[in-house]
C-alpha cells in the first residue's frame, strides 16, 4: 500500500478533502441540437483523454438546469458506470460543455493539491482496479461517488508536486508522440496505394477488372468435432475470424491448433503461406496474409494468389478498403455470409504484376519500421508505467 511508508513530509488525504466531486444531469437524447453547450457523456471518457467523435449538444436556453452542471477548463472527469476508473482532463476546446449522468467531476478546490498530479495519479493502473474491485453490478459496473470521496492519496509538499509533474508530462508527451506517429504510419499505406492504383472502389486508371477464382486457387474452412479430444492441441495451424482484427496483416500462429488427424476429419485444407484470407461471416471484412502454411475454419475464404498476376500485398490491402462493398454481398436471415460462390466472382483490378510487386516491397520497409515503432511504444509505455510506479512512493523525486 501507498500510505504504509511515505517520505518524510507527505500524507495521506482523502479525495473528498480536497476535490469537490459533483455528479451529472440526465440529459434527455431527444432534446439534442446541432450547436449549443456540449453534453460530455460516459462514452467521451477514455483512458488518460476526453475524446469527442460524435460530439451531442443541448441547447443554451434550455429550461434544464445546464448551468448547474456546467464544466471548467481542466475538471477531471471520471466514468462511474461500464469501464469505470477511466480519467481525464478536459480541454478549452470542449467548452462549453455539460456534465452528463453517470460521469463524475472531480474539481480540485484545495491550494494544497495540483490538479494534474491529482490526474496522473488517477491514471495509474492501481486506481483503476480499486474502483473496479469498489463498483457494483454484474452485467455491468456502476460505481459511487461516495466511496470516491473516501478514497486516500497521498499529498506531498507542493513543490514535489510540481516537479513529478513535470517529469510525467514529459514522459506522457513522449508517449503520445509515439502514438500519433503510428497513427500517421498507418495512413501511409493507404493512401500510396491509391496514388499508385487509383481508388480501389471506382477503378480510375482503368486497369482489367478480373474475378478472383482467375487469379489464383481458392480454399475454404472447415472445424473438426470438438467432441473429440484426438482432433485438437496439434501442430497444424487453424485460425478463426475472432484472432482478426483491424491491425491484422501477416499471421505465423493460430491460438488453437489441430491434429492430423483432425485435419483428415473435415473438409479444410491446408494452404501456403502468402494466401490471403478474408472473413466471410461473423464479421464479414476481416483480412490478413498467412505468414506460413495453415487452414481456417469456415468462417473464411481464402486465396492464393498467382504471383505472375496477383501479389499477396495488393489484393490484401484492396480488400481492406473494401469493406462497406463486401458488406453488401453478404446473404442470409440468420447471419451475412459471403458464399463461395460469390467469393470467387469477386471481381478486382489487376494492375501490371511490376507495378504491384513495387507497391509490396514499399508496403515490406513500412512494416518493419512499424514493427521497430512498435517496439518503442511498448518501450515507452513501459518507461511510464515505471515512473508513475515510482512517482507516488517518493522514489521519483527526493
Amino acid at each position: 500500500m501507498i500510505g504504509d511508508l511515505l517520505p518524510t513530509g507527505w500524507q495521506m488525504r482523502k479525495v473528498g478533502d480536497l476535490a469537490v466531486i459533483l455528479n451529472g444531469y440526465a440529459f434527455k437524447s431527444k432534446n439534442y441540437v446541432n450547436t449549443g453547450v456540449r453534453v460530455i457523456r460516459i462514452t467521451n471518457v477514455q483512458k488518460g483523454e476526453i475524446v469527442d467523435d460524435d460530439p451531442k449538444f443541448y441547447p443554451s436556453d434550455s429550461r434544464e438546469p445546464i448551468k448547474k452542471y456546467q464544466l471548467n477548463e481542466n475538471d477531471l472527469l471520471m466514468s462511474l458506470t461500464g469501464n469505470v476508473g477511466r480519467v481525464g482532463l478536459i480541454q478549452r476546446d470542449f467548452l462549453p460543455a455539460a456534465l452528463n449522468q453517470r460521469v463524475a467531476c472531480i474539481r480540485v478546490s484545495s491550494e494544497r493539491l495540483d490538479k494534474q498530479f491529482l490526474f496522473h495519479f488517477l491514471n495509474r493502473r492501481e486506481f483503476e482496479e480499486d474502483c473496479i474491485r469498489s463498483a457494483k453490478g454484474v452485467a455491468q459496473k456502476n460505481m459511487s461517488t461516495v466511496w470516491l470521496e473516501k478514497y486516500e492519496i497521498p499529498l506531498p509538499p507542493l513543490p514535489t508536486q510540481r516537479k513529478i509533474v513535470e517529469i510525467l508530462d514529459a514522459a506522457d508527451a513522449l508517449r503520445k508522440k509515439r502514438r500519433e506517429a503510428d497513427e500517421k504510419m498507418k495512413g501511409l499505406i493507404p493512401a500510396l496505394f491509391v496514388k499508385m492504383f487509383g481508388d480501389p472502389a471506382t477503378n480510375p486508371m482503368g486497369w482489367e477488372m478480373k474475378e478472383l477464382q482467375e487469379l489464383g486457387e481458392v480454399f475454404s474452412g472447415a472445424t473438426p468435432s470438438t467432441k473429440e479430444k484426438e482432433y485438437w492441441d496439434g501442430g497444424i495451424n487453424w485460425v478463426t475470424p475472432a484472432e482478426l482484427s483491424d491491425d491484422s496483416f501477416i499471421i505465423n500462429e493460430s491460438q488453437r491448433k489441430i491434429t492430423q488427424k483432425g485435419y483428415e476429419s473435415c473438409s479444410a485444407k491446408i494452404f501456403p503461406s502468402g494466401t490471403v484470407l478474408l472473413s466471410c461471416r461473423a464479421p464479414i471484412g476481416k483480412v490478413a496474409i498467412a505468414g506460413t502454411e495453415m487452414c481456417t475454419n469456415q468462417g473464411f475464404k481464402s486465396l492464393n494468389p498467382n504471383g505472375n498476376e496477383m501479389h499477396s500485398h495488393y489484393l490484401f490491402w484492396w480488400l481492406k478498403q473494401q469493406n462497406s462493398y463486401l458488406q453488401t454481398l453478404g446473404a442470409g436471415a440468420t447471419f451475412k455470409e459471403i458464399s463461395g460462390a460469390r467469393f470467387k466472382k469477386i471481381k478486382i483490378p489487376a494492375p501490371n504484376i511490376q507495378l504491384q510487386r513495387e507497391f509490396a516491397s514499399f508496403v515490406d520497409n513500412l512494416s518493419r519500421t512499424h514493427n521497430t515503432a512498435s517496439v518503442q511504444s511498448k518501450n515507452i509505455s513501459q518507461l511510464f508505467d515505471v515512473l508513475l510506479h515510482k512517482a507516488f512512493r517518493g522514489e521519483l523525486v527526493t
